[in-house]
């Protein structure tokens, strides 16, 4: 595999993975939140009435969903490349 091939993938998988983690902020901010509580003691831990980390978490969630999809977006100027690397296209 080139080394072009493998970073195109390694783009895609994060692509993907920013891309998850920004709808799971929008979707449920509390199950993310206890998750980066228990897991990295980043955030307090959630509680019922707390509004606040909660609507920031889907915030930036909003921001991790459009970066991602920004990443995934840009592909077809790689799919081309990675064509010419290969000699699959004559362009």
């Amino acid at each position: 595999m080139s080394r072009g091939a493998f970073f195109f993938i390694i783009q895609l998988v994060v692509g993907i993975a920013i891309t998850a983690v920004g709808a799971w902020a929008v979707t449920r901010p509390k199950h993310l939140q206890e998750f980066i509580h228990e897991n990295f003691a980043l955030l307090p831990a959630a509680r019922p009435q707390a509004i606040v980390a909660p609507t920031l978490l889907r915030i930036v969630g909003v921001a991790l969903i459009l970066y991602g999809c920004m990443l995934l977006l840009n592909y077809k100027d790689e799919l081309v490349w990675l064509g010419k690397v290969f000699r699959l296209t004559s362009n």
